[in-house]
């Protein structure tokens, strides 16, 4: 299923993932002459010790639904994340604070 709004810009697209994915989607756009937006935003990380550390939450976030691209630096203790805005809700900008026992 697809509806598009003009005024808004904005297209939703209904799907089964097991025959296509959201980049496919974007993809075809691009291959249109058109761009999909995604949102950027950096947060802050604390209690990171080491580089496998930075690799999990990266492996971790990329995986989330809606989420196009995630970059800790772990020198700077900073993660930087794109994603689709309408399907990542509710993640607020600010701080993150994750247990140590999360990174495992």
């Amino acid at each position: 299923m697809l509806h598009v709004n003009f005024a808004l810009e904005r297209t939703t697209v209904v799907y089964d993932p097991a025959k296509t994915n959201a980049e496919e989607f974007e993809k075809k756009v691009e291959d249109l002459g058109y761009h999909v937006v995604q949102q950027k935003t950096k947060f802050d990380i604390s209690g990171m010790t080491c580089a496998a550390c930075a690799t999990k939450i990266e492996k971790r976030l990329s995986k989330m639904d809606g989420v196009s691209r995630a970059n800790v630096n772990f020198a700077l203790e900073t993660i930087a994340v794109s994603f689709d805005n309408y399907t990542v809700r509710g993640y607020g900008g600010g701080r993150v604070k994750m247990r140590s026992d999360y990174y495992g």
